[in-house]
């Protein structure tokens, strides 16, 4: 096995182990738990005893968390919802939220099912296509009398969408379900959970989510509690969980074959063949094997597919002139072309439709290793092929070169003719592992993808061509996607040099960081699904003994898409550790005496590489807490003099430093406090601030506006206006400016990473508020916010405590003098341990320090009482972790044992985390990078207190 292996394997144990700890042997529980007979949500197999739906998946989960052992009580929902009433069962599955039943019984704050209202059709039903609503007028669709939340449903959809159905109402569920089959209806009203013959139908329509919950006996808030714990806790380690679930429970109820209209299918008949431009220097997409003289490749296989399931032939135009190509299919020479790119401006510069993507790949940057430029600064030559940059914009830059295919691109950054070029990573692996990688590097980007398409030239018949290529993509299964890019792409090998890029970047330290993380992820990620497909092999083969097992390894592999998501945000909260290393070790460097000034440069340009990285690591995290619904806003008093302050202090010391000018303006006085969570709120504005200053030139301005617009009752409508004299915007940035990873061409690759304004909107909306953005190029950027909030009550607003954290309101400390102070420091870590130890003894503190809890609790003990005034503790130690250290140190019998402070010194950064410490008997939390002054301030404050006591 090669060092590359080896290496990967080593990081998926250490993450297993991580992720999912061995169990405490605390005392088991018996819960009785009420499972009604709700298809997919949850059942009981009465022949061979075995339980299966999402809410008995979510059960298993629950097992890893806490000591739940189960007794299952099957029946009816009636039977079941009795059980609830009496108190039978202790919890009870496969309820919607219903207000009658609240006085019954308690809903947890997180679902654990879903399912849909579904329009349904037969097989050989032609006249219906799912892509015009009006192939659906005037049909006749089955509905089961009783239905009537469904019927109200479909009343609804029937209205949005300007649609006339006509209702065939069934007293009897026989007749209902038979209504397609005997000719009565054109359609049947239907759900995912209902029994019906599916092998012969599939659905044309789905709509009307319903959620599904698991429910408590009324009063039960101990196991209420439990419950939510074990909930939030499956999300946080798969926040698609319940996604994943109903794609295993309910999509793979209907078929994915390819239906057809009437129309599409003469138009196939009629369409002798179809000629497609083949752009043969693409692989793995496409290319022409050389031994036997066939085209491969991903492209060539989805034709296949497509041939096979809708009965169109292809006929294949080799060509290597991208101008050719799209002269051929304008001329009509040609009907489709193969591997087309979509996102470069191809299909508008060159009147070209674009069909949905049959594959998404990570675009990387190949750079030649000779070459001194910053591709990041969008410096030096970049090479295009024709066909990705068909956009009137790229044309008119002078560094950009264009050519007539990938092939061409390389070899001119091999030659020196460029100085880099973008590409997908499958084709950059497979480059980069032939001959022609020789003077080239490949460097990772994270904010922009390649998916891979048809494109048609726009007339009449392409359309009817483009609808069915999309719906034999689309029925495309997530296995057979996976099998084609592992047949054409997972052979090629992948090589890197962590030397050779060391050597040629010897000043490059942040960016090494960034890249070999970036690499590392994707090692690992693809350690991770050849271990699935090998799974999944196995599972085919045993198919009629392990059946369940199968379908379960097929739904893992279908998601790998959303486990690789959940796994970055997971692995992204573990780069606060190495960072906090960088970071201080660059500080500390930096304040050497006579450090030559190249290597001040260096070290400047270092931190400031290091910031920023630690900012997108903050702003990936957020984004992926905002979209797994894992944010919740607080509620609680906020004095808006002192609130103001807080962020002045902030933003004014950036406006100084680019040299403009800042000024807060509030005609609010007279609303002393608002009810809402400081911390996001404040978050969102001084976002947009800093946004405003660093897009704001030297000499310009930066301006909030806060305004109380009404006051109705109890609440108090507010809107904050954020304005600057900066370089603007224009018209086609602004529609996306709030979608993840959109920046503007001109600063994209100076400012930031595109998530900002994406996390500002959602925590807006959120908040029940509404954003909005005006701006004008070389004029400014005016962004308004509009706020409702709770006023305190009179009682709340006495209970308003000083505000210490405002900067105005502490003296600035300019120096620190801790000689006498003895402090114990548990740190794992040797590079954090010998920066922290640094850290303290340039204020004269005296250290003794631990490598794990264990060590840190013998030293106290064996020490004499308030031999140590404070305790630094990392959380995440071998051993015994700081959180069980601080417990037993605080049972320990002794004087000191409950007064002595614990500072708890982690990497874990989430409000939570700060809340989990703080109940472990820890008194402070600073979370990893920490800046020093925060350090410094935190220990004098301790230290003058015990002074005073």
């Amino acid at each position: 096995m090669s060092f590359r292996k080896n290496i990967a394997w080593c990081i998926i144990a250490l993450i297993i182990v991580l992720l999912f700890p061995s169990p405490s042997y605390a005392k088991t529980i018996t819960i009785r738990v009420g499972l009604p007979q709700i298809e997919g949500i949850s059942e009981y197999d009465t022949s061979d005893g075995v339980y299966s739906g999402s809410s008995y998946e979510f059960l298993k989960k629950f097992q890893r968390y806490i000591n739940w052992e189960y007794e299952f009580i099957t029946g009816t929902e009636e039977e079941i919802l009795n059980m609830v009433k009496n108190g039978e069962v202790d919890l009870a599955c496969g309820f919607t939220r219903n207000e009658d039943l609240m006085q019954y019984m308690d809903y947890p704050e997180y679902t654990s099912g879903i399912s849909y209202t579904t329009i349904t059709a037969e097989y050989n039903n032609s006249i219906i296509d799912v892509y015009d609503y009006e192939s659906f007028n005037n049909k006749n669709i089955g509905i089961l009398r009783r239905d009537t939340e469904q019927t109200g449903a479909l009343d609804h959809f029937c209205e949005t969408n300007g649609i006339t159905l006509n209702y065939l109402y069934y007293d009897s569920a026989e007749s209902w379900e038979q209504c397609l089959q005997n000719g009565e209806a054109d359609l049947k009203l239907s759900s995912d959970i209902d029994k019906t013959s599916r092998e012969n139908e599939y659905i044309a329509v789905k709509f009307n989510p319903r959620y599904y919950y698991f429910v408590t006996p009324k009063g039960n808030t101990e196991l209420m509690r439990q419950l939510n714990t074990c909930l939030k806790r499956v999300y946080d380690e798969y926040p698609a969980f319940e996604y994943t679930l109903y794609r295993r429970y309910f999509e793979n109820m209907y078929t994915n074959e390819v239906y057809l209209t009437d129309t599409e299918k003469v138009f196939i008949t009629e369409k002798q063949k179809i000629k497609v431009v083949f752009n043969k220097d693409l692989p793995p997409f496409q290319y022409r094997d050389t031994t036997t003289g066939e085209y491969k490749g991903i492209s060539m296989d989805v034709l296949n597919i497509i041939a096979e399931r809708t009965g169109l032939e292809f006929e294949i135009v080799p060509i290597e002139d991208a101008d050719e190509a799209l002269r051929l299919l304008k001329t009509g020479e040609a009907d489709a072309i193969a591997g087309l790119m979509r996102g470069y401006g191809v299909e508008d510069s060159a009147q070209l439709i674009i069909s949905n993507d049959y594959l998404s790949a990570q675009n990387v940057m190949l750079k030649n290793t000779r070459s001194s430029v910053n591709p990041l600064s969008w410096d030096g030559t970049v090479a295009l092929p024709k066909l990705y940059a068909g956009a009137d914009a790229y044309k008119k830059l002078d560094n950009v070169i264009l050519y007539d295919n990938m092939l061409d691109c390389i070899k001119a950054v091999q030659d020196g003719d460029a100085d880099y070029t973008y590409i997908n990573e499958h084709t950059a692996q497979y480059y980069m592992d032939g001959h022609t990688s020789k003077n080239l590097s490949m460097l990772g980007t994270v904010d922009s993808e390649s998916d891979v398409c048809f494109g048609f030239y726009y007339k009449e018949d392409s359309v009817t061509l483009l609808h069915i290529f999309n719906k034999a993509i689309q029925a495309i299964s997530s296995a057979d996607a996976r099998t084609m890019i592992y047949e054409n792409v997972t052979t090629v090998k992948h090589h890197f040099s962590w030397s050779r890029f060391a050597y040629q970047n010897p000043f490059g330290f942040t960016i090494l960081c960034m890249i070999s993380i970036l690499l590392l992820l994707s090692i690992i990620f693809v350690v991770f699904t050849s271990r699935q497909k090998k799974k999944l092999t196995e599972s085919l083969r045993k198919q009629q003994l392990y059946e369940k097992q199968i379908r379960e390894a097929l739904s893992y592999a279908e998601n790998a898409s959303t486990m690789k998501t959940q796994f970055l945000s997971n692995m992204s909260h573990e780069i606060r550790t190495p960072l906090n290393g960088i970071i201080g070790m660059t500080k500390l460097t930096m304040d050497m005496e006579g450090l030559p000034e190249r290597a001040k440069r260096n070290l400047g340009k270092l931190k400031t590489s290091s910031d920023h990285l630690l900012s997108l690591v903050n702003e990936i995290l957020d984004m992926s807490r905002i979209e797994s619904g894992k944010v919740i806003l607080e509620k609680k008093v906020i004095p808006l003099h002192t609130f103001y302050i807080s962020i002045e202090t902030i933003i004014r010391q950036q406006a100084y430093e680019k040299g403009l000018t800042f000024h807060i303006k509030a005609n609010d006085r007279h609303c002393p406090a608002i009810l809402g969570d400081d911390l996001r709120l404040k978050q969102i504005l001084i976002n947009l601030l800093s946004n405003s200053v660093k897009y704001t030139e030297p000499g310009g301005s930066v301006t909030l506006l806060a305004e109380t617009i009404k006051e109705e009752q109890n609440c108090i409508y507010m809107r904050f206006t954020i304005s600057d004299t900066g370089i603007g915007m224009n018209e086609d940035f602004i529609k996306n400016a709030f979608d993840p990873f959109v920046q503007s061409a001109v600063n994209q690759a100076k400012y930031g990473s595109g998530l900002g304004l994406a996390i500002t909107k959602n925590l807006v909306e959120m908040m029940g508020g509404h954003i909005h953005l005006e701006s004008t190029p070389g004029k400014g950027t005016a962004v308004t916010l509009s706020l409702c909030f709770e006023l305190p009550s009179p009682l709340e607003l006495k209970r308003i405590e000083p505000d210490f954290t405002v900067e105005e309101k502490r003296p600035v400390q300019t120096a620190y003098d801790f000689t006498g102070r003895r402090i114990l420091l548990v740190e794992d870590n040797e590079l954090n341990l010998e920066i922290e130890t640094v850290l303290l003894e340039q204020v004269h503190t005296s250290i003794d320090t631990a490598s794990n809890g264990q060590e840190a609790l013998d030293l106290f003990e064996q020490s004499p009482p308030y031999y140590y005034e404070a305790i630094l503790m990392d959380i995440q130690m071998p051993v015994l972790d700081g959180l069980s250290a601080t417990q037993q140190l605080r049972k320990l019998n002794r004087p000191d044992a409950k007064d002595i402070t614990i500072i708890a010194m982690t990497a874990n950064a989430f409000k939570e985390d700060v809340n989990q410490s703080l109940a472990n008997g820890m008194n402070y939390h600073i979370s990893k990078p920490f800046e020093q002054e925060k350090l410094y301030a935190i220990l004098q404050t301790v230290f003058q207190n015990q002074r005073q006591s």
